[in-house]
C-alpha cells in the first residue's frame, strides 16, 4: 500500500499555516473530554460525540450515532487526504485478508461524508451541555458559548505569501466506532498493582497489532498513549491514515513529528535522507550521502547539534531523560545488588542513545559512522535497509509505554517497600523487553519474538 501524495500546493498550504494550527492546537487541546461531547482536538481537526455531527441527509433518529464519533477537519483537503489514505489501506488489507485481524487491533474509520449544517440550529447541539464539558470550557474554534455554529471558511495566506483569503471550512466529517479513554488518560488513573497489571496485560493487543502490520510490511510511525484507546475491554491502535508500506515508502512523515519526542534521533537522521528526496539504488549510496564531507550529512548534522529541528531533537531528549529517571528505579524496591545493577546498565545504555547527540559533536559523528558501517556489512539491499531503519519506530513506541505504565505506577507507591521476590523478577524481564524495543545500536529487534515473551511475562504477574 502507498502512501497518497498530496500536491504541491495542498503541501505549501499546510506548511504556511503551520504556526496557526499549532496555536490551535495547544488553546484546544487544554479542554479535553472529561464528560461533554467536545472530545478532544488536534492540529487538522475536533473530535465530538454523544451524539456525533451528523451528516448529510441523518438525523437524530439515526442509528449508532451515539456509539460513534465524528472528526471535523477545518480543511476540506485534509479529510480528503485522509480518507483516501484510510481507503486504501483497507483495499490493502482485504487483498491480504487480514482486514478483519486487524480491527481487533486497531479502530478503522467508516466513512467519509458532509457535515449536516441544518441540523446544528435544533436540539441537542444547541443546548449548552453538549458545546462545553465539565471544566464549562468550548472549543470556541467551531462553537461559541450562544449558539451551535460551524464557521462556513477559514483563512490561509495566498500562493505568493502576500494576503490572507478565505476558503470553505469544516465541511467534512470522518465516522469512526467510539471508543473509551485513551492510554494516556488510563496511565493516570494507575495506583494499584492490579491497575499495574491490567494495563500491561492488555497492552499486549497494541503489540499484536504493531507485529501484524510488521508482518506485512507496514508501519504505523505515531504509536503513543493518545493514539491508542480502549474498546470493548481491548487497548486498540487509532490515527491510522498514515500507516505506509515499508518497502515503497520515500515519504519524511514515515518519521511523523508528533512522534519525534520520543524516537532515538539516530533513525530521524536516516529518515532525513528521504525528506532530501534522495534516491538509493544500493546500500553504499547510504554511506556516500552520511559521508562527513557530504552536503547532506553537515545539514542533518548541524540540525542536531544545534537544536534547530524542535521535532526529531531536543525535545525528545529532555522527554526520555524524564521518563528513564522515573521508570527505570530502584529506590524502596526489594532488588538484588545484582538486579539494581542490570537496571542501571540498561537505563544508561538507552540514555546514552540519547545525551551524545547533544554532549558531545564526535560521538555523534562517531555513531553515525557505525551506523554506516553496520548497513554496509549487514544489509544487501537497500529495502532491507529501509526495513530494519523503519521498523524501529513502532518498536521502540511499544517500549515506551510499557516505560510509561511501569513510571506512573512506581511513582504512585515510591513511599511503599516493594519487597517481593516475584514481583522484582517480573520487573526484570519487562525492563529486559523494553531494552529490546529501544535499544538501537544493532539490528532492529525481532516483533515475532519480542510479542510472545511479552504476553508470557504479563499473563504470568
Amino acid at each position: 500500500m502507498k502512501k497518497t501524495n498530496k500536491n504541491t500546493k495542498n503541501k505549501q498550504k499546510i506548511k504556511q499555516n503551520k504556526t496557526k494550527r499549532t496555536k490551535n492546537t495547544k488553546r484546544t487541546r487544554k479542554n479535553v473530554k472529561k464528560g461533554g461531547e467536545y472530545v478532544d482536538a488536534g492540529t487538522f481537526g475536533a473530535v465530538y460525540s454523544n451524539p456525533r455531527l451528523l451528516c448529510q441527509g441523518e438525523n437524530s433518529m439515526t442509528p449508532n450515532i451515539n456509539n460513534e464519533v465524528s472528526k471535523i477537519f477545518e480543511y476540506d483537503d485534509d479529510a480528503i487526504y485522509e480518507n483516501n489514505n484510510i481507503e486504501k489501506l483497507k483495499s490493502f488489507l482485504n487483498e491480504r485478508g487480514i482486514l478483519e485481524e486487524l480491527e481487533k487491533y486497531a479502530i478503522i474509520p467508516k466513512k467519509m461524508c458532509n457535515v449536516n449544517r441544518d441540523v446544528l440550529t435544533k436540539p441537542p447541539y444547541t443546548y449548552d451541555s453538549w458545546m462545553r464539558n465539565q471544566k464549562f470550557e468550548y472549543n470556541e474554534n467551531i462553537f461559541n458559548k450562544k449558539y451551535a455554529r460551524l464557521p462556513d471558511t477559514t483563512k490561509i495566506l495566498n500562493d505568493n505569501r502576500t494576503a490572507m483569503i478565505d476558503i470553505p471550512a469544516y465541511n467534512k466529517l470522518i465516522i469512526s466506532d467510539k471508543g473509551g479513554d485513551n492510554l494516556y488518560k488510563i496511565i493516570e488513573k494507575i495506583a494499584t498493582y492490579d491497575q499495574f497489571k491490567d494495563f500491561l496485560q492488555k497492552l499486549s493487543s497494541i503489540g499484536q497489532g504493531i507485529q501484524l502490520l510488521q508482518n506485512n510490511g507496514l508501519i504505523h510511525g505515531d504509536i503513543k498513549d493518545k493514539n491508542c484507546l480502549e474498546h470493548n475491554g481491548r487497548f486498540k491502535i487509532i490515527d491510522l491514515s498514515d500507516i505506509r508500506e515499508i518497502s515503497t515508502t520515500k515519504d519524511p512523515a514515515a518519521m511523523p513529528t508528533a512522534f519525534g519526542y520520543q524516537i532515538w534521533p539516530i533513525t530521524a537522521f536516516y529518515t532525513y535522507l528521504f525528506d532530501e528526496g534522495i534516491v538509493f539504488d544500493k546500500i553504499e549510496d547510504i554511506n556516500d550521502i552520511t559521508h562527513e564531507n557530504s552536503i547532506t550529512y553537515e545539514k542533518i548534522v548541524g540540525n542536531f547539534i544545534k537544536g534547530n529541528d524542535d521535532n526529531y531533537n531536543m525535545h525528545g531528549i529532555s522527554y526520555s531523560k524524564v521518563l528513564f529517571d522515573s521508570a527505570f528505579r530502584t529506590k524502596n524496591i526489594g532488588y538484588t545488588s545484582d538486579q539494581s545493577e542490570m537496571i542501571e546498565n540498561i537505563k544508561r545504555d538507552l540514555m546514552n542513545q540519547k545525551t551524545a547527540f547533544v554532549d558531545d559533536n564526535k560521538i555523534l559523528r562517531d555513531i553515525i559512522k557505525n551506523f554506516n558501517e553496520m548497513f554496509i556489512s549487514e544489509f544487501t539491499d537497500i529495502n532491507e535497509f529501509k526495513m530494519d531503519l523503519f521498523k524501529r519506530i513502532d518498536i521502540y513506541s511499544f517500549g515506551i509505554l510499557i516505560l510509561q505504565c511501569i513510571s506512573r505506577y512506581l511513582n504512585k507507591n515510591y513511599r511503599t517497600v516493594i519487597d517481593d521476590p516475584k514481583f522484582c523478577e517480573k520487573m526484570i524481564e519487562l525492563y529486559g523487553i523494553v531494552k529490546k524495543c529501544c535499544y538501537q545500536k544493532e539490528r532492529v529487534a525481532n516483533i515475532n519474538e519480542i510479542i510472545p515473551v511479552y504476553k508470557a511475562v504479563v499473563s504470568t504477574m
